[in-house]
This record gives C-alpha cells, sequence and structure tokens, in this order.
C-alpha cells in the first residue's frame, strides 16, 4: 500500500461482526483485495459475501491460503479474551514475514491482549483501534507493541493514512484517549440526567446544541453502541482503573444502566423509533415507559427548565473539562490533541466545550 492507494495488498479480517464489515468494505473500497474470515464457529451458511468485492472464508483453517499471503491481518472479532489470544497464537504459523497483525480493540490495553505472545508474534503486533461509522470517523488509535521496530510502526501509519484514516498514537492505557473521556462523559451525563430527573431528550438536545455533540447526543449514543455493550464496556474500563478516582466516582456498579440491566425494569434502549401509528419515543425513567418525543432543541434555550439544563451542562462540561487534563497527563499530550481525539473519534464538533484564550484552545465548562 503506497501514501496514494491500497491496489495490490492483501487484507485478511478475522470477525464477522459491524467492525470487522465496515473495515472490510473500507479495505475494499480502496482497492485492496480483501477477505472476511468467520470466527466465531457459530455461523454456517454461503459461504458469499454481501460486501462488495470482498471475499469471505467461513473458518480459519479455509483462509489458511491468504492469510499466509497477507500483508496484513486485522483481528475485529467478537470473542472473548482468552479466544482471542487462542486466534492471535493460531496465526503465527501462517504469516508472510513481513506482514502486519492488528486487533482493533477499543478498551484492553496490548499489556493484556499479548499475555504469553511470542516474540516473533509481538515484532508485528499493534493495536490499531478503528472508530464506526468509519465512513464518518476517521481516528484510529495505535499502540505498537514494544518490539515492534520503528520501520514496522511507520509501515502502519502510512498504510492508515493511505486509508484516509488520521492515526493518533497512545500510550498502553485502558481506553486509549478518546474512549476514556467518552465513557466518563457518557456515565456522567446519564447519572446525573436520571439525578435530576431531566428527560433524556433534552439531554440529548443540550448535548448538540451546547456541548457540540452529535445529534445522538449521550442516550442516542449509547442506543448505538448497545446498552447491554455499554454497561459491559463501562464495567471492564472501571475494573482495569482502579486508582481512577474520577472514573471510579461516576462509574460504580449501582450506575443506574447497571440496575436497569440487573434489575430488568429498564429499556433495552432509550429511544424507539417512528412507526406508522405512533411517533418517535423516549424512555421516561420516572414513569417506567416511553413516551412520545415532544422537546426539539430549542426548548434547551426557550423552555421552563432553562436555568436547571443550564446547571447541568456547567456541572458535566466542568468536570469532562478538568477530566480531560487528567488524560493528557497520562497520555503526555495537549489538550489540543485530546480534543482532536474527541472530533475525529466520536464526531464532536471543533469548538465542543471550547473557546479561544489568547492563541490557545482550552477546554472550559460549557
Amino acid at each position: 500500500m503506497t501514501d496514494h492507494q491500497a491496489t495490490d495488498m492483501l487484507v485478511v479480517i478475522l470477525g464477522e461482526g459491524i467492525v470487522a464489515s465496515q473495515l472490510a468494505g473500507l479495505f475494499a473500497s480502496h482497492g485492496a483485495r480483501t477477505f472476511l474470515v468467520r470466527t466465531s464457529g457459530e455461523l454456517g451458511g454461503s459461504s458469499a459475501c454481501a460486501i462488495p468485492n470482498v471475499g469471505l472464508f467461513t473458518s480459519l483453517e479455509e483462509a489458511s491460503n491468504a492469510i499466509r499471503a497477507a500483508a496484513w491481518i486485522i483481528e475485529a472479532s467478537e470473542l472473548d479474551l482468552d479466544r482471542r489470544r487462542g486466534l492471535l497464537r493460531r496465526l503465527e504459523d501462517l504469516l508472510l514475514e513481513g506482514a502486519l497483525v492488528t486487533v482493533d480493540e477499543s478498551i484492553l490495553p496490548l499489556s493484556i491482549l499479548a499475555e504469553g505472545m511470542s516474540s516473533r508474534l509481538l515484532r508485528r503486533f499493534a493495536i490499531a483501534h478503528f472508530f464506526v461509522p468509519v465512513d464518518r470517523l476517521p481516528l484510529v488509535e495505535i499502540v505498537p507493541s514494544a518490539l515492534m521496530p520503528d520501520e514496522r510502526t511507520n509501515l502502519l501509519v502510512r498504510n492508515l493514512r493511505a486509508l484516509g484514516r488520521t492515526p493518533m498514537s497512545c500510550r498502553d492505557l485502558p481506553g486509549f484517549i478518546a474512549n476514556r473521556i467518552g465513557f466518563y462523559l457518557l456515565a456522567l451525563a446519564t447519572r446525573e440526567a436520571i439525578e435530576r430527573k431531566i428527560p433524556f431528550d433534552l439531554v440529548d438536545a443540550t448535548a448538540h446544541s451546547s456541548w457540540g455533540l452529535p445529534r445522538s447526543g449521550v442516550f442516542g449514543l449509547i442506543d448505538l453502541i448497545g446498552v447491554e455493550t455499554t454497561v459491559r464496556l463501562m464495567s471492564t474500563l472501571a475494573d482495569l482503573l482502579p486508582n481512577d478516582l474520577a472514573l471510579q466516582a461516576v462509574m460504580p456498579r449501582g450506575h443506574t444502566l447497571f440496575e436497569f440491566l440487573a434489575q430488568g425494569v429498564g429499556p433495552r434502549s432509550f429511544y424507539r423509533p417512528r412507526t406508522e401509528t405512533r411517533p418517535k419515543q423516549v424512555w421516561r425513567a420516572g414513569q417506567q415507559q416511553y413516551v412520545d418525543i415532544k422537546v426539539r432543541t430549542d426548548d434547551v434555550k426557550n423552555g421552563a427548565r432553562e436555568e436547571e439544563i443550564a446547571s447541568f451542562s456547567k456541572f458535566v462540561s466542568e468536570r469532562v473539562a478538568t477530566y480531560v487534563r487528567l488524560i493528557c497527563e497520562e497520555h503526555a499530550i495537549s489538550e489540543d490533541v485530546a480534543w482532536e481525539a474527541m472530533r475525529l473519534g466520536y464526531g464532536w464538533s471543533k469548538k465542543a466545550m471550547r473557546v479561544p484564550s489568547g492563541k490557545k484552545l482550552v477546554w472550559i465548562a460549557a
């Protein structure tokens, strides 16, 4: 792959979920010879792939010849940790000498994924965390193995840029940069909204109009990720960072999202789409039911709850600002870099929670 095209590169992507499928489409659209490999062992059926110009193998054994010829193998499965480690170990004897091996991982540090990995595999191994949807979010957080030579890391960076991605180096810390900030915001905003009894659609309108987040806001984003997936990732992040007191303060096991799932009384999504017989609906925690949406963005500024919303917005944004500074210290990056990660990985606007201060942009309370 050159800096301008991806033709003639053979890429094998291990996985069959949304992320793996979007990555396959991305590589194929740039001219790479691309194959998906099913890894769950549970999906049978046709070996035809619905993604244009992408081949499909139904097992690792069936894909062995393609793996032997591949310049880049990406693990993007949804398997548990032990099975992922086993999958990576099975690759070792099949790899082309110069091949890159990366994993698409959003929370776990490389040190955990690489446990028990051979030095031969570590010399070509890195985390390359893509954000979805890949056609709108170009950030890729990268964490190369300590044994990976600089020339291979540079090759990975060039390959990502050729795909229209923006690679960002991170320290090997749980959640890296964007998800540490993003999940902190999700946990804090959901907790405060529920404790203050602020309707979820009003929170999302505030997140878009006042904070500069995409229209999905907070609860809409959780729906996109999946409520159960969000809870699982929050739980993993909190477990891996017991000394992050700010994170622990907003993500205890008593967080309402955990309670929703544990008690079985909450929603599996916060919004229900419009149908022919009813408008779009949102979950009302106090009523334990879905209600028709009546809030619009203008209500944030002109509604009867303006003062309450302003207090909520200020409280959340001040704490996010403080947390961002903590992440910047941990990763030895500037606040501008942290903001860029959120813009490219989460779709935050250029002015999200920021105002000019001289020549430098700093995070402030909204």
